[in-house]
């Protein structure tokens, strides 16, 4: 949803008329009784009233039906009602509680906990994963070996397509996160006593269970091979904008996915010649400052500006960051597949590989981590708050060196002199 809220005077015609925005969060609240609101979702127009609570001192959402079960006019009703009994710090009259499905509570919980915007859409995506197999169900009727089947098929998908990727995401760090996400839901729905739900059916599934004794959040290692990591810079570099830039940014920078996927041209300091991620598109919550070398500012200066945004990678002329990764990477593979056969790999495995490349090219290991955001332990991660700037710009400059010799290696019957970049 944008900041500004979409406000019309709602009727039965617009009601019908209304979609989903791209993505899946589109509420329209109405002009003719403020408070009275639809959230748009593929599920059709579901009528909430949202006002601030005079005791909680927040917003509450009350969910007061699906159109056009619920009219407009019945709609609006329940609205007044709803309203009077959150300004007395009374409860909200809405559905029956027990006969709200789990898609419903789901949306509640969207609704209600959910702000944080970078964890919000990861976090609704994979619930929704839920809510397609078992949302039509009455909420209080899950049980824990539900969610414990659903999560051991998620922990031990492994469906590819022919050049071996897969088809859709899924896998032991898959099912690890989304048991982390529905922990909190079904507490907050269990304490709340949303759709009926009075107890937490995640709180008796530990770890072992879930993949029956096997490691259930498996670390993954791979390191991607010199010969097919210069298939992929290949690739990359004839690939279109946004994602083939995109793929040569992260072999660079060794920066995760996000931290460069959504970078905006305000965010490069020229002062500093550094790009500074904030903390909030950190995984560490700490700003990160990452020298641009000359490869990447050559890199970034031919890329293109568009007025309608601030964001590098777009497909919005600048309005949002490039989305849709799952989809680009898969047509990027086909890409890579025409030059030549690679492992099987992810846009993760880049950051993997970039960092075991600068301990190749001789970087410390505390310059390599800061590189790479790491959190630093003890007395340095306490008190240390210099920046490290010239270190970093040194370490990424023995990477490139390294980089270069793999994208394009010298005649076999060439010794190279050590590199002295950085040095």
């Amino acid at each position: 949803m944008s900041d500004a809220p979409e406000k019309v005077i709602l009727d039965d015609r617009k009601l019908k008329a209304l979609r989903p925005n791209s993505e899946g969060r589109r509420v329209v609240h109405d002009r003719a009784l403020p408070g009275l609101c639809v959230r748009v979702s593929a599920r059709g127009p579901v009528f909430y009233v949202v006002k601030r609570d005079p005791i909680a001192k927040k917003p509450r959402w009350v969910r007061l039906g699906d159109y056009p079960t619920l009219s407009l006019k019945q709609a609006r009703q329940s609205a007044r009602d709803a309203l009077a009994a959150i300004s007395e710090g009374q409860p909200a009259p809405g559905p029956a509680r027990n006969a709200m499905s789990f898609a419903e509570v789901v949306e509640l919980y969207k609704l209600e906990c959910l702000s944080a915007k970078r964890t919000r859409n990861e976090i609704e995506a994979a619930l929704n994963r839920v809510v397609d197999e078992i949302g039509d169900r009455p909420a209080n009727s899950i049980r824990h070996e539900d969610i414990v089947a659903f999560l051991e098929r998620l922990a031990q998908q492994t469906a590819r397509n022919a050049t071996g990727s897969k088809i859709k995401s899924g896998g032991p760090h898959s099912a690890a996160k989304l048991k982390a996400y529905l922990n909190p839901l079904f507490k907050w729905a269990a304490y709340h006593r949303k759709g009926g739900i009075i107890a937490n059916p995640m709180a008796a599934i530990p770890a072992s269970e879930l993949l029956r004794g096997k490691t259930f959040n498996q670390t993954r290692d791979y390191v991607i091979s010199d010969s097919d990591l210069r298939t992929i810079w290949q690739a990359a570099a004839e690939y279109p904008y946004p994602y083939g830039p995109l793929v040569r940014a992260l072999v660079c920078t060794g920066q995760r996915l996000s931290e460069i996927a959504e970078a905006r041209w305000s965010e490069i300091d020229q002062s500093t010649g550094c790009l500074i991620i904030p903390p909030e598109r950190m995984k560490n919550r700490r700003v990160h400052a990452l020298p641009l070398t000359e490869r990447m500012r050559a890199l970034l200066a031919g890329l293109p500006r568009f007025d309608r945004g601030d964001f590098i990678f777009t497909t919005t002329f600048g309005a949002r960051p490039v989305s849709g990764h799952s989809k680009y990477k898969l047509r990027f593979d086909q890409a890579v597949a025409d030059i030549g056969p690679v492992i099987p790999w992810r846009l993760h495995d880049l950051r993997r590989t970039a960092r075991t490349g600068l301990s190749r090219a001789g970087v410390p290991p505390f310059d390599a981590e800061l590189v790479i955001a790491h959190i630093q332990a003890g007395v340095h991660g306490t008190y240390d708050r210099h920046r490290y700037d010239a270190e970093k710009l040194a370490a990424l400059l023995r990477w490139e060196a390294l980089l270069e010799r793999i994208i394009e290696p010298p005649p076999e019957n060439v010794i190279p002199l050590p590199s002295r970049a950085g040095g």
